[in-house]
């Protein structure tokens, strides 16, 4: 934290930028005063040069050209970073990491020519769900609901009493126990 003492300030707000240098505009005048700054908060800029004691300024720009303070930094900025990605893309296009998909070459347009195309849709469904092609799987594994024989039956539901989940537990379950001794022999 700091304190300064004898110091012009401004709000930010009232802080333009144009082409690059920083600019006031006194409140009814259409000309930007140049500006140099010095400390600056969220709220307030330290004003070093360029106005007076007591001048009015404006927080709205006349000037179409006028951006708002720190767009020239932030600028320099993008373009600092863009630089680096292009200088780190140069690097893997150079080792051969980095292949541009957006142009075809005309050996690859040939040899994606001379594929055979396939009726995905005449493909079995697991197939066509691996290739993530095609349309979805049409035969859905009919919905289970536990309940009452006498309830109500909804189309597409498959209605089975608790007695009858209990048997396919205890199939499944013994199922299980003989697929496991099974392949214990075959290691054998």
């Amino acid at each position: 934290l700091e304190t300064l003492q004898d110091v012009m300030y401004a709000p930010v707000g009232c802080v333009f930028e144009v082409e690059g240098q920083t600019v006031v505009f006194p409140t009814g005048k259409t000309k930007p005063h140049a500006v140099y700054l010095g400390p600056r908060n969220d709220g307030y800029v330290v004003i070093e040069q360029g106005v007076k004691q007591g001048m009015k300024l404006s927080y709205v720009s006349p000037a179409l050209e006028a951006a708002v303070l720190g767009r020239a930094e932030e600028l320099l900025r993008i373009e600092e970073t863009k630089q680096t990605l292009e200088e780190s893309f140069a690097v893997f296009q150079r080792r051969g990491i980095l292949h541009d998909y957006g142009i075809m070459s005309e050996q690859t347009k040939q040899e994606a020519s001379d594929k055979p195309n396939i009726d995905l849709s005449k493909l079995p469904a697991s197939i066509r769900k691996r290739l993530g092609g095609g349309q979805q799987e049409e035969s859905a594994q009919p919905q289970i609901d536990v309940g009452a024989p006498e309830d109500k039956k909804e189309t597409g539901t498959f209605r089975v009493t608790p007695e009858m989940m209990r048997r396919l537990e205890r199939n499944r379950s013994s199922e299980s126990k003989s697929e496991n001794s099974n392949s214990r022999d075959n290691d054998k």
